[in-house]
């Protein structure tokens, strides 16, 4: 069990030093207080408000529909993202090994006769497309 001592408790804790710039910047914009802005109150403005939404039940209320738009946009973009994979693997040729291909088509060469028309794609090191 941890001591409980003061000095082992705070030495347990992870250091502060990444929440100063945000507190230096929440108290410069209270020190500032836009001229009583409805769409940037100083922060100070911001937990008595959020007290009155409490009291007249309308904050849950509203972060429920925010969650909830929120679960439908990512519902939205997974199915397009999936209609997207889908219609990818449609479009584009399968890619198989050679051994496979050849197994379902036997390519012809000059040695027997008729050889094949292919169309070269890219540089000589690249592979080559056959032609319809």
């Amino acid at each position: 069990m941890p001591s409980l001592s003061s000095r082992t408790w705070l030495a347990e804790l992870p250091p502060l030093r990444g929440l100063a710039p945000l507190l230096l910047f929440l108290a410069a914009w209270q020190a500032i207080d836009p001229q009583r802005s409805p769409y940037f109150p100083p922060p100070a403005e911001w937990w008595t408000e959020i007290v009155v939404l409490v009291r007249n039940g309308r904050l849950f209320p509203a972060l429920g529909d925010t969650l909830l738009t929120i679960l439908y946009a990512m519902a939205a973009s997974a199915l397009k993202w999936r209609r997207k994979q889908r219609m990818r693997r449609l479009v584009t040729p399968r890619r198989t090994p050679s051994s496979l291909s050849a197994a379902a088509r036997p390519s012809t060469t000059a040695a027997s006769g008729t050889p094949r028309s292919v169309w070269v794609c890219g540089s000589k090191k690249t592979s080559a497309c056959l032609t319809p």
